[in-house]
């Protein structure tokens, strides 16, 4: 195993202390932005250690950071948090792939109000967000390309 990979697996444990905070906590803001932001920081540490990885943690740690839409859209949705306006809002991606296109006024504080929300994804229809459910997917994905990427060295 790589130094690289290494630093991204304690990254991953950040994002995995996250998740598990948010599920064991009483609801907070503040931990559900973390724990998206968190996958985020381990997307960044992917990205900045990728030419130090072997070829196979990068192959396999690519299938989940460069290729994977349901991680590419929760990295976009967690911005929503941060304000950031996409001019044509933002897709995100259920666990079965569907798109789902946020409206692009949908607010910080809509999105992350609690636990469970329901969205704007289409004009007039309103769809439940479960966040805990698409950070813990988010999680066991991560886990199984990690788990890829040190077999494939053993």
């Amino acid at each position: 195993m790589s130094v690289a990979l290494d630093r991204i697996l304690d990254d991953k444990r950040t994002f995995s202390v996250g998740v598990a905070r948010y599920r064991n906590s009483p609801f907070n803001v503040a931990d559900s932005e973390h724990a998206y932001n968190r996958l985020s920081h381990l997307r960044d540490r992917t990205r900045e250690e990728t030419p130090n990885l072997d070829p196979s943690e990068r192959e396999a740690l690519d299938k989940v950071f460069v290729h994977a839409l349901f991680i590419k859209g929760l990295l976009e949705f967690r911005q929503v948090g941060e304000h950031v306006r996409y001019r044509h809002g933002v897709v995100l991606r259920t666990p079965t792939n569907q798109p789902l296109s946020l409206d692009v006024k949908t607010s910080a504080r809509a999105a992350f109000t609690a636990p469970i929300v329901k969205l704007p994804f289409t004009p007039g229809n309103l769809q439940l967000l479960d966040h805990l459910v698409y950070l813990e997917i988010a999680e066991k994905r991560v886990q199984s390309a990690l788990d890829r990427a040190t077999k494939k060295l053993s």
